[in-house]
Parts: structure tokens; C-alpha cells; sequence
């Protein structure tokens, strides 16, 4: 599995949220620990010299208390955990955006954009499958997506389907209306 790899069907948690969140940490065994195993076991050292890491990590495991489980998710779930958790418990790896934004530039140069379509089994969700574009889906916080429920979900190229129609149409169309 490579977390690099935007277009895979999914990416384990501590990979996942080390690329995103602690990337160039020189405490990645602490960090990988305490994503795996709660705070037990932790070098009395990292627990002092690092208390905002430690805080963001029992925020992560008290808000989110799936995470506390080894799992594999899709890509777009990750993202959306970290865009939508406020930014003062962490900052963004640089890395991680670099190779975001450069994704997001080729599909949209590709196709017009990404759709995001997913589903989840009732009762927290109705069954149905919903599709919205990616950013309203990553960045969105009224979008009513259960984190600890199994949730499938399938990035749909948009295929130009809000690509602006061709000037000569347009002025075919003004035409017709002025006679």
C-alpha cells in the first residue's frame, strides 16, 4: 500500500495519518505507538516534550474512538478527517499537500474534477448512495458522514460535465432568441 497513491481503494490508519500529520516527526515510534496503543507504554520524555502531539493524538482517539482500531479506509475518508478537524490541534504535512494539490490539478485537468460518491448502512445513513464533489465532501462539516460506520466509497471523474459550452453555440442560441 502506498499512501501516496490517491487513486487506491484505501490506506491504513497509522501510514495514513503519519504521512498527513507527522511526517518529518523524529518521535515516529512514539507517535506510531500511541496511534496503536493509547498513551500506555509512552517514553515519559515524548509525554513532556511534546504535549501539543499528545494532545492532538488523544483528540484524534477520544473524538474519532474508531480509530482506536487498526483499519484500512479510503483515501477520501482520511482527508476529510483531517480537513475537518480544527487546524489548532495540527499542522498539515507539507509533503502530504504537495502531493495533494498536485493530484487534484491532474484530475482536474483530466476530467473537470472528482466526484465523491458513498454509502452507508442505515440507521445512521438511509442506504442510498450520495454523490458530491470532492471538496464539498472533504472540507464540508454540515455533510452528515459517519466516520465509525463501514461506508463504501468510489471517486467518480467528472468527465466535463460542467465544462462550458462552446462560444459558437452560445452565440447561435443569442441569435435565435433576439429573432
Amino acid at each position: 500500500m502506498d499512501v501516496e497513491d490517491f487513486d487506491c481503494d484505501d490506506w491504513r490508519r497509522t501510514e495514513a495519518l503519519m504521512w498527513m500529520l507527522f511526517e518529518n516527526d523524529e518521535h515516529r515510534e512514539d507517535i506510531s505507538h500511541f496511534l496503536n496503543h493509547g498513551s500506555k507504554d509512552i517514553s515519559p520524555d515524548f509525554m513532556k516534550e511534546s504535549k501539543e502531539k499528545v494532545n492532538l493524538l488523544d483528540h484524534l482517539r477520544t473524538t474519532h474512538t474508531w480509530l482506536r482500531r487498526s483499519i484500512n479506509l479510503h483515501p477520501a475518508v482520511w482527508m476529510r478527517l483531517v480537513f475537518t478537524t480544527p487546524s489548532r490541534h495540527f499542522q498539515l504535512s507539507d509533503r502530504f499537500l504537495r502531493a495533494y494539490s498536485e493530484w487534484r490539478h491532474l484530475k482536474a485537468q483530466a476530467s473537470g474534477g472528482i466526484n465523491v460518491s458513498f454509502s452507508c448502512q442505515p440507521p445512521l445513513c438511509s442506504g442510498d448512495t450520495m454523490t458530491v464533489s470532492i471538496d464539498y465532501f472533504l472540507h464540508s462539516t454540515t455533510l452528515n458522514f459517519p466516520f465509525s460506520q463501514e461506508i463504501k466509497i468510489k471517486l467518480i471523474d467528472d468527465l466535463g460535465e460542467y465544462a462550458e459550452k462552446s462560444p459558437k453555440k452560445k452565440i447561435e442560441t443569442n441569435i435565435r432568441s433576439c429573432r
